[in-house]
């Protein structure tokens, strides 16, 4: 009964995550790095260049995140990821607003620094959270759950233990990946069922 409250995301949906997620892995070091030689220097032009850069990286989160959220739950029929998700959302918005504020006001940049590093604290233990509960879900994502879910468990830890967070960067960009493919697999995946064949 289940299965039918869901219609599976399309092809054309999916394709679309796939590249968004690969530009994601794309984008995701070089943006970190430039971020840390960015914070060094000053001017107008260096605050615009961090601001659109964060706002850019916010957005792609956003809605890779939200599209990984709808694809468990109507691709793969599992909702038990979905406060996870939502929270991981949430508090990545709040983590962008924190951060321009503390672009945008210098002076009081050491008292945001506590509120950021608190929230990719909570970020971190949430994405570890998504990876565990991700094992609970009967379908085997083409063959990547167990890997998938391991590799978000370990980029929840390294974020949250704070000291290894370019560790942590360049594991979520592995991450992203392994997202593209699960989608793309997919797709190929809904290219070889029969028209009159059921989704899952």
């Amino acid at each position: 009964m289940e299965q039918q409250e869901y219609q599976a995301l399309k092809p054309m949906v999916l394709r679309w995550g796939g590249r968004l997620a690969m530009v994601s892995a794309i984008l995701t070091l070089p943006l970190f790095v430039i971020s840390l030689q960015l914070d060094a220097r000053g001017g107008r032009s260096i605050l615009i260049a961090q601001l659109l850069m964060q706002i850019s990286s916010t957005l792609i989160f956003v809605v890779l995140t939200g599209l990984l959220r709808s694809f468990l739950v109507r691709n793969c029929l599992f909702r038990g990821a979905d406060r996870p998700l939502f929270f991981l959302i949430l508090l990545n918005c709040v983590y962008a607003a924190f951060s321009s504020m503390a672009l945008l006001d210098p002076q009081s940049k050491e008292q945001f620094q506590t509120v950021l590093m608190t929230l990719v604290v909570a970020l971190g233990m949430l994405q570890a959270l998504f990876g565990y509960l991700l094992r609970r879900m009967e379908n085997d994502l083409g063959g990547f759950k167990r890997a998938f879910s391991s590799l978000n468990v370990f980029t929840g830890v390294c974020l949250a233990s704070l000291v290894l967070i370019p560790v942590g960067v360049l594991a979520s960009a592995v991450a992203d990946v392994m997202l593209a493919t699960i989608f793309f697999r997919e797709v190929d995946r809904q290219g070889h069922l029969p028209e009159d064949s059921p989704e899952p």
